[in-house]
C-alpha cells in the first residue's frame, strides 16, 4: 500500500533532515578539531624552521587552505602567522 504525503510523513522527514543536521555539525566540528590540532603540531612548529624552503612551504601551504576553507582560516589564530 502507498503512503500518502501528509503531516505525519513531513514531520518524520523533518526529524530526519534535523538529525541529519546535527550529525554532520558533529562531523564538522571533529574535523575543526583535527585541523586545529594538526595545525599545532605541524605549523606552529615549523613556520620559524632554520631551513628558509620549510618555512616557505608552511607559508605556501597556509595560503592555501586560506583561500580554500577561509571561514575557518580567515580568523586571528591563524593570520598572525602571516604577519611573523
Amino acid at each position: 500500500q502507498a503512503s500518502k504525503p501528509g503531516k505525519k510523513g513531513g514531520a518524520g522527514m523533518a526529524a530526519i533532515l534535523k538529525e541529519e543536521v546535527q550529525k554532520l555539525q558533529e562531523n564538522e566540528t571533529a574535523l575543526e578539531e583535527m585541523v586545529t590540532a594538526a595545525f599545532t603540531g605541524l605549523f606552529v612548529e615549523r613556520y620559524r624552521d632554520r631551513a628558509e624552503e620549510v618555512r616557505a612551504s608552511c607559508l605556501s601551504a597556509l595560503g592555501r587552505v586560506m583561500q580554500l576553507h577561509p571561514s575557518m582560516f580567515l580568523a586571528d589564530t591563524y593570520l598572525k602567522y602571516l604577519g611573523w
